[in-house]
């Protein structure tokens, strides 16, 4: 076993709170800064919860972004992302406590996105390949013939 931490340097502009104007237009839109991201009217809130005015749908869950570390939002927005019938547990409703169940167990919330997991494991290679003794590859790529006309 060995401690990698060459990828510790990477995740410290990319944490929980990073934010891009590269960011998907859902994340931008919804997830407010301030935290002032639902309706806090319980009579409004029931029906259309998003201050954004955006449905839950057009949250895409793997597309990149500045953070590189799921939040509660992303896990709660993910699950809400899978499609009708993909769990037979599909709550009646926003508000139905079973998302938070589903959130928990399926979205992640505090573990690496795509970019954070390809990010240790680009850290992890070196160790891996030291541990087991192995070269780099010895990739040579041929030079491009000339050009004629």
């Amino acid at each position: 076993m060995a401690f990698v931490e060459a990828h510790q340097s990477a995740f410290i502009s990319h944490g929980v709170c990073a934010r891009s104007n590269e960011d998907p237009a859902f994340d931008r839109d919804c997830f407010s800064p301030d935290g002032a991201s639902f309706d806090a009217n319980p009579a409004t809130a029931a029906t259309d919860p998003m201050v954004c005015g955006r449905p839950a749908s057009e949250y895409r869950p793997y597309a990149p972004r500045a953070r590189w570390v799921r939040t509660a939002n992303d896990s709660y927005f993910t699950t809400m992302s899978y499609p009708q019938g993909v769990s037979a547990l599909q709550p009646s409703n926003i508000h139905d406590a079973t998302w938070g169940v589903l959130s928990a167990v399926y979205g992640g919330a505090v573990h690496p996105t795509a970019e954070g997991h390809a990010a240790m494991a680009d850290a992890a290679l070196p160790a891996l390949r030291e541990a087991l003794g192995l070269r780099l590859p010895d990739i040579r790529i041929p030079a491009a013939a000339p050009i004629t006309r």
